[in-house]
């Protein structure tokens, strides 16, 4: 899937105003409190809960709701869920409201940058 550095390069390094739209909604507007943005724990501050070739679930937790995302190598596809717990629930059902679209057409695009970063490296 997204193993190894070349992998990780897609999802941690988007380009820049991307990069910097996705940690201004994770912290400020969606409240997450992020861990180190680079390391071998934590990718764009969500913590790895697990990584392996086929699956990688990545944890983030704060003031309005935890979220959980879990990509996952099907065949020849990834398959990308993400699970949220509301923490503040009227307040965070109307952020995610806002959010989730946005969300929703990101992620997909950095699992293919990641795929094709990682694609390239082989």
């Amino acid at each position: 899937m997204t193993s190894g550095r070349a992998g990780r390069t897609g999802l941690e390094e988007p380009p820049a105003l991307l990069r910097r739209i996705i940690l201004l909604a994770h912290r400020h507007v969606l409240g997450f409190r992020l861990g180190p943005l680079h390391g071998n724990d934590h990718v764009l501050g969500w913590r790895i809960h697990k990584a392996e070739p086929e699956v990688i679930r990545l944890e983030a937790s704060g003031r309005l709701l935890d979220g959980v995302i879990v990509g996952r190598r099907q065949d020849t596809r990834t398959v990308l869920t993400t699970s949220l717990r509301y923490r503040r629930p009227l307040l965070a059902r109307t952020v995610w409201v806002c959010v989730g679209p946005l969300h929703r057409r990101i992620a997909p695009y950095l699992l293919e940058r990641a795929a094709g970063f990682a694609g390239a490296a082989r």
